[in-house]
């Protein structure tokens, strides 16, 4: 079967407020957004895994997630304002998760990848896609509120690359990082026009995992 193809994903984080969550519900700050498409509420369960801490130290986060396999791998950025290639296809994930465990033999051919959990908690999330007035690309927002009783905004855009995670590629890897300052840069200048719906962004919004520790 073909591989899937990597997914470079860049992502803002905001801290939402009562206020500007209905004014993003409704679209009334100014300027509006040209377009808003709401795609309503999902619920998720999700499972973090690791080994001694050799994939979170690498910026590998692995989960569960309503019972299907993801990884995320952050190529730079921190913990506000990140840029991630994301998997879904599992095959392609045991082999982020093998390459990375390769130097301590952690990695197991089992259904856990000789991973165990560390972290577990619920979601709540609701999800927007929007346009500016002048992107051509729909940002998707999203406000996450966990069972522990933290809320985080997130605003990210995604693109997919050519190549696979296992291949050595010096030009896709310098189209990826161009491609990630293209997107951070629409990002920015997208939560910028429209800070009537982003407020707290160069605050400490903490993601999910940095607030459930």
């Amino acid at each position: 079967l073909p591989r899937q193809p990597r997914v470079l994903a860049v992502e803002r984080k905001f801290i939402p407020t009562s206020e500007s969550i209905a004014r993003l519900r409704s679209n009334i700050g100014q300027p509006r957004f040209r377009h808003i498409r709401e795609l309503g509420v999902s619920h998720s369960h999700e499972i973090y895994y690791d080994r001694d801490n050799a994939l979170n130290s690498q910026g590998i986060y692995v989960r569960l997630r309503n019972g299907k396999w993801e990884a995320k791998v952050r190529t730079s950025g921190d913990y506000t304002n990140s840029r991630f290639e994301e998997y879904d296809d599992l095959e392609e994930i045991r082999r982020v998760v093998r390459k990375a465990l390769e130097p301590t033999g952690g990695f197991v051919d089992t259904w856990q990848m000789g991973l165990s959990p560390w972290a577990e908690f619920k979601t709540k999330r609701e999800t927007w896609d929007v346009r500016s007035t002048t992107a051509l690309s729909a940002f998707r927002v999203v406000i996450d509120q966990t069972d522990f009783g933290h809320a985080i905004g997130e605003v990210k855009l995604c693109e997919s690359l050519h190549g696979h995670v296992d291949q050595p590629l010096p030009v896709g890897e310098l189209k990826s990082e161009q491609t990630g300052l293209d997107l951070d840069h629409k990002i920015e200048a997208f939560m910028r026009a429209y800070k009537w719906a982003f407020p707290n962004v160069n605050g400490e919004g903490m993601g999910k995992l940095s607030a459930y520790f």
